[in-house]
């Protein structure tokens, strides 16, 4: 032990625990675990009291103390372009539009009137009774290694650490600390960091106002709501992360599954990828969150730009067009610029600031033409 209180309120022995003096039967921890709890089926990667290896400790996700052991491993890109492509696209509500043939393999439930994932897609995502989920694996690991996770139960703790903010009842990572902790593990590239911080983007745009929800890209005002988490932008910036792992069909099964409210107050389902991209989120230029400019191109490090009659220039980005990276804000609406500027070497600016000096002046005698 490291501590008397860690003596005090550790089991002892290995197993399941429902509390700290009662050992559950016919229950086995997670492998990384020594032993686990404090709940009826302590059984995920995240209810550790202490780890398998003695040498590891655990990272607290709970205010009880227990968590996870070690860095999660997660899946490569492909695998998990295919496990996020039939989240998406096998979940709906359309029989017409929930495809049963490889690569999708949804079920279609006719009692219920809904298309789900495959028995074996479902529980690579969500877990099952004897096994856990990528969705629960992230949620601890990003929990935990920011911090938030262990004060839920303390709300002015939480609300006073840099990383965190209280959301309905729990303490939850900030946008910022849910890509940091992602980035520091091994592996984790754009998509399925992109991925976590659509799942906790709702708690950092909540705490937002009207002046300040722009700054948080995938933040969006509602004059009802107001700052909420734009659920479209999350799913634009996975999948165009996985890039060439989708096809143009994958693209528009993905869409169908989404949609938006008509001028007459009903919802309609997008028919495609490209009529989904011509919302906000989408690629290109625009005058306004809802118009499109055409004959219009954004500059190259931008995905879309805006928010004006020609917003072609760096700092006009909406969104990057490495969808690593967030963009700067430079302007009041959250349009900004994406990445590091380089800047000219010496010679060449030098050259540049001589032309601007040099060439503007009314005097002919004193306007040299030659090199």
């Amino acid at each position: 032990y490291t501590s008397w209180n860690e003596m005090l309120s550790a089991p002892a022995g290995a197993g399941c625990y429902s509390d700290p003096d009662t050992l559950i039967t016919d229950c086995t921890c997670h492998s990384s675990c020594y032993n686990c709890g404090y709940n009826d089926a302590p059984t995920g990667p995240n209810d550790c009291i202490m780890c398998a290896d003695s040498s590891v400790q655990v990272t607290a996700v709970y205010p009880d103390g227990t968590g996870y052991c070690g860095v999660p491993t997660w899946p490569v890109l492909a695998a998990f372009c295919d496990l996020y492509r039939s989240y998406e696209v096998c979940d709906r509500d359309n029989e017409q539009a929930c495809p049963t043939t490889s690569p999708y393999e949804c079920t279609w439930n006719g009692q219920t009137g809904r298309c789900n994932m495959n028995s074996a897609d479902h529980e690579a995502m969500f877990g099952g009774s004897q096994s856990s989920g990528l969705t629960d694996q992230m949620h601890g690991f990003v929990s935990g290694d920011s911090g938030c996770g262990s004060l839920s139960d303390d709300e002015t703790a939480c609300n006073g650490n840099q990383n965190c903010t209280f959301s309905d009842g729990s303490c939850e990572p900030l946008v910022s600390a849910v890509n940091a902790s992602m980035l520091s593990t091994p592996g984790a590239y754009a998509a399925i960091t992109e991925f976590a911080i659509a799942n906790f983007r709702k708690s950092t745009c909540q705490t937002l106002d009207a002046t300040t929800c722009s700054s948080v890209a995938g933040c969006e005002y509602d004059d009802l709501d107001g700052c909420i988490d734009s659920y479209t932008y999350g799913i634009i910036r996975v999948a165009t992360a996985c890039g060439a792992e989708y096809s143009a069909t994958d693209l528009d099964y993905i869409a169908r599954g989404h949609g938006y409210m008509t001028p007459e107050g009903d919802y309609q389902h997008y028919t495609s990828w490209n009529e989904m991209l011509s919302a906000p989120a989408g690629a290109g230029c625009y005058s306004d969150p809802d118009t499109l400019i055409t004959d219009c191109t954004c500059h190259s490090s931008c995905y879309n730009c805006g928010y004006n009659d020609a917003p072609t220039g760096p700092n006009d980005c909406i969104m990057c067009a490495d969808s690593s990276v967030q963009v700067t804000a430079v302007y009041p609406d959250g349009t900004g610029y994406c990445g590091v500027p380089t800047w000219p070497v010496l010679a060449a600016f030098c050259d540049l600031y001589r032309s601007y000096e040099v060439c503007d002046r009314d005097n002919e005698q004193a306007c040299p033409t030659t090199s």
